[in-house]
């Protein structure tokens, strides 16, 4: 059968074609580009000269509910709608493969030599055990466990509650409730994410708009008091939220970072490490410090790991 691999994110659309080598024909676009993924699907394959699928894997950073895939990242965003049925009739597919974005990076993960990984916090010891976890913070923020025995367990990620444990935390978790409210309590991808630096920043400099990203990113690497406090807030909520998603389903095989904010923030060298180690390993009693002491966290430079991932299990198919 003739598959074609789609990934959806927060921003982008990425394709490639599965083979028992790996993903290829690789293709990224902006979602603002197509007027919906049947459309992305067909210019995709005309861009790479192929016919259209028979069949569509598909990852998305959104869940598949009652026949579609939907989501509404802000308050102010009309939800984005993927009918299954509508996808099947108007492209002709015959079978559609669904995972939620993190659980096929999870998948592929496994598949990836050890140079796409850069040691962020290095491992002290043997590692209490070899569960690991996957984080991406980009447009949103999720994650998932790949379990030793290969199972993979997928999770509501970024919406865990937001928890402040200082007077800047608790400074920004107040501005959000009051400046940017989403109908809903915070979140963690409210600082953990591209609208969570933007909405950090805005908050220490005092400024009623959001900066545009890429300029957002520039006005960072200044290293004024406004970019400092932004950074070792992002440090902060960053460690924290670590420790939690290692110490609740007792994950310490290692956790990896990925998505298009840890690439902005590594390439800049913007991550305040010491920041993030301390309050990652904080204090505790010295079982679980020596857990947490032998985790290594770990910067994951595969900008396609869904379609990784999506490769391995329609080869299983």
């Amino acid at each position: 059968m003739r598959w074609i691999l789609c990934d959806i994110g927060g921003t982008h659309i990425r394709f490639a074609t599965p083979s028992p080598h790996g993903p290829q024909h690789f293709s990224k676009y902006k979602l603002v580009e197509h007027a919906d993924l049947q459309d992305a699907v067909l210019f995709y394959c005309k861009e790479q000269e192929i016919e259209p699928p028979e069949a569509l894997a598909l990852s998305s950073t959104s869940w598949l509910e009652d026949g579609e895939i939907r989501y509404r990242r802000f308050a102010d965003n009309a939800p984005m709608q993927i009918r299954i049925s509508d996808l099947k009739k108007d492209l002709n597919i015959k079978d559609i493969l669904f995972l939620n974005d993190l659980e096929a990076g999870c998948h592929g993960l496994g598949s990836l030599n050890e140079d796409r990984f850069l040691p962020i916090k290095p491992s002290k010891g043997s590692p209490t055990n070899a569960h690991k976890c996957l984080l991406n913070i980009g447009t949103g923020a999720g994650h998932a466990y790949l379990f030793e025995n290969g199972k993979v367990l997928k999770t509501y990620g970024g919406h865990v509650p937001l928890a402040a444990t200082n007077e800047d935390q608790f400074e920004i978790l107040s501005w959000i409730k009051t400046n940017r409210p989403q109908g809903r309590d915070p979140i963690i991808e409210d600082v953990l994410s591209t609208h969570g630096l933007q909405w950090m920043y805005a908050c220490s400099a005092g400024e009623k708009e959001d900066r545009d990203f890429q300029d957002l990113l520039d006005v960072l690497k200044e290293k004024t008091p406004q970019a400092e406090k932004t950074l070792t807030l992002f440090a902060q909520f960053l460690g924290q939220h670590v420790q939690n998603l290692a110490h609740l389903p007792f994950i310490y095989g290692g956790l990896y970072l990925t998505g298009g904010v840890m690439d902005a923030l590594i390439e800049r060298n913007l991550l305040d490490l010491q920041v993030f180690e301390r309050f990652f390993t904080g204090k505790a009693v010295s079982v679980v410090e020596n857990s947490v002491h032998s985790m290594g966290v770990f910067y994951c430079s595969e900008p396609n790991l869904p379609l990784l991932g999506l490769n391995l299990k329609i080869q299983d198919l």
